[in-house]
């Protein structure tokens, strides 16, 4: 009986770290990446020549390529808070992106575009999704912002339903990201003509 009850306390503490450690995200660097120029008045992001694209992190044993959903924090390490992508406004438009253009990213013009694209669902308030325009756009990659204008000229008119659960890690301290899998995902014929000439993701280079 003692050495059930010394078990089963060694357990609980196992099972209190592992749970502790069970929502931290670490900052692996960045995967495919290209630079734009981000205006986004009242973020800390407005004016500032990032890298837009892929974010790598290790997330529950699990290895990401993220997407940042966040404009007023820089890239990290940190405690998150996963949530469900379609509990943040415009979460399913983020989720469609992802979906149909996260499998043909394969360089960083088409993971910049995909980044910018989501920047835009999820940041623009102006009606309207026009990646050069309106309260959020890019500039100084004419190639990003037409790509990623292709992107966003295919959202669909009405709701859109992910087929597999898709989250947000959010965060207090670090950049919020959008973690899916693709696993087992073919893009549509029409999908790998349409982004031919490339893709992007998103993530943010620091002022020096």
């Amino acid at each position: 009986m003692k050495h059930a009850i010394v078990l089963s306390t060694v357990l609980a503490i196992l099972a209190i770290a592992s749970g502790a450690n069970a929502d931290i995200m670490t900052d692996n660097g960045l995967g495919f990446v290209d630079v734009v120029t981000i205006h986004a008045p009242g973020y800390l992001a407005d004016s500032l020549t990032v890298y837009a694209g892929q974010f790598q992190v290790s997330y529950q044993g699990k290895d990401y390529s993220a997407y940042c959903v966040d404009l007023a924090q820089y890239s990290g390490s940190g405690d998150v808070t996963r949530i469900n992508v379609l509990d943040v406004p415009n979460g399913d438009k983020i989720a469609y992106l992802w979906d149909t253009y996260g499998p043909l990213v394969h360089d960083g013009q088409t993971a910049a575009a995909l980044g910018s694209a989501i920047w835009e669902v999820r940041f623009e308030t102006a009606g309207a999704s026009d990646i050069s325009n309106g309260n959020f756009s890019i500039s100084g990659n004419s190639a990003v912002a037409q790509l990623a204008q292709n992107m966003l000229n295919t959202l669909p008119a009405g709701p859109y339903t992910p087929a597999h659960p898709e989250y947000i890690l959010q965060s207090d301290s670090v950049q919020d990201l959008f973690i899916g899998s693709m696993a087992g995902e073919i893009p549509e014929p029409g999908t790998i003509s349409l982004l031919a000439m490339g893709g992007l993701a998103l993530i943010r280079r620091r002022r020096t």
